[in-house]
């Protein structure tokens, strides 16, 4: 009998959180310590949800008594899908920081012991240190986005902790930097201090938001963008310095939402489906043009290069030439492959004086 009441009173007993709380004091001071030692760790999973759902589900499935403490993983995952909409970009771990927090509070508040206010305001001090701190970088940093500055880190080799910014010196030695996606770079404010930079190369996928500083970089004459939103780059109105723009299989956008590039002398377009060239509009004065289109490209539009010596055009049949050859200034056609050979158009060409060459992987025929 007396077994059977102290069984009761064990399974009446409220379940004791000092354990969860310690786990989640600790998780806290080392998450602190990883932002400030390790570059690009403020972005965790923020480039896709998946991570989050899956852990969500895994969680839930395991600890099914305590499902609901799980669910505020969905946090992530909306503010993923917050970005992708609105373009409103809160980092990851911020919300994981908060997330944390709330989730060891509620720990202490359960937890049996006189000292719930004194473990409360031990949490709120490590979120006043956390963000504090992180201001206070930010605020001192001439490259302002994290992940931008360990990206340039990276690639030029300079071996520093997250605390311990890029320095003016530092950024007048570069002159070539390549964003990756990987790098999941948001903002380019600070990128105009590099004053030496002359190309850059863009692997986007849609997380840069604003291209503005670029137009304060003296010396960019060279730009790559692949996989961009060229709508975002749209809304800029005008490009000056630049002088040589590869655009690479973009994602979303058109030439004809693209700003106004006066300068621009070559220029070299990559596409996996078929694109409207009437925005070769706002490239006035290209003297070289590629193309690469998956299928058969339509050239209309093309007569607004009226600059335009050299154009390469790959591995596609050409039908429509005739606004082509048109072009008063045009001195060579390269084909690079037999398949967009055109007996009529190497006839036409020729008679008008320009030369065509025929190019077939490494081999060079010309006519």
């Amino acid at each position: 009998m007396d077994n059977i009441i102290n069984n009761d009173k064990i399974k009446d007993k409220p379940k004791n959180y000092k354990k969860e709380y310690l786990i989640g004091i600790c998780i806290l001071i080392g998450f602190i310590f990883l932002q400030l030692f390790i570059s690009g760790f403020h972005d965790i999973y923020d480039d896709s949800p998946v991570f989050w759902i899956i852990l969500m589900i895994c969680g839930i499935g395991f600890h099914r008594k305590n499902w609901k403490e799980y669910m505020i993983l969905i946090f992530p995952i909306l503010n993923y899908f917050i970005f992708r909409f609105f373009y409103i970009y809160i980092p990851n771990y911020i919300i994981i920081f908060i997330v944390l927090s709330v989730l060891t509070i509620f720990y202490a508040v359960k937890e049996n012991s006189d000292k719930k206010k004194i473990k409360i305001a031990l949490v709120i001090v490590l979120g006043i240190l956390l963000f504090s701190t992180n201001y206070y970088v930010y605020s001192n940093r001439i490259i302002k986005d994290g992940n931008l500055e360990a990206e340039i880190k990276r690639s030029q080799e300079i071996k520093k902790p997250a605390f311990l910014s890029l320095k003016q010196g530092e950024l007048d030695e570069i002159e070539s930097i390549w964003i990756s996606t990987v790098s999941k770079v948001r903002s380019l404010n600070g990128i105009e201090h590099m004053n030496y930079l002359n190309t850059l190369f863009i692997d986007d996928e849609g997380f840069i938001m604003d291209y503005r500083p670029l137009l304060q970089c003296k010396n960019l004459k060279r730009m790559s963008i692949w996989y961009g939103y060229l709508n975002k780059l749209g809304e800029l109105d005008t490009f000056g310095k630049l002088e040589d723009l590869e655009i690479v299989f973009p994602k979303k956008g058109s030439l004809e939402e693209m700003p106004y590039f006066p300068n621009v002398k070559k220029l070299d377009i990559q596409t996996k489906k078929p694109t409207s060239l009437l925005g070769l509009k706002n490239f006035p004065e290209v003297e070289k043009f590629s193309l690469f289109v998956t299928g058969i490209p339509n050239l209309e539009g093309i007569e607004n290069l009226t600059n335009l010596k050299e154009i390469t055009l790959h591995d596609k049949v050409i039908e429509n030439y005739d606004k082509l050859l048109s072009i008063p200034t045009l001195k060579k056609i390269s084909l690079y492959s037999p398949l967009n050979v055109n007996e009529e158009l190497i006839k036409t060409a020729k008679a008008k004086g320009i030369e065509i060459e025929i190019m077939e992987e490494s081999k060079i025929i010309s006519e």
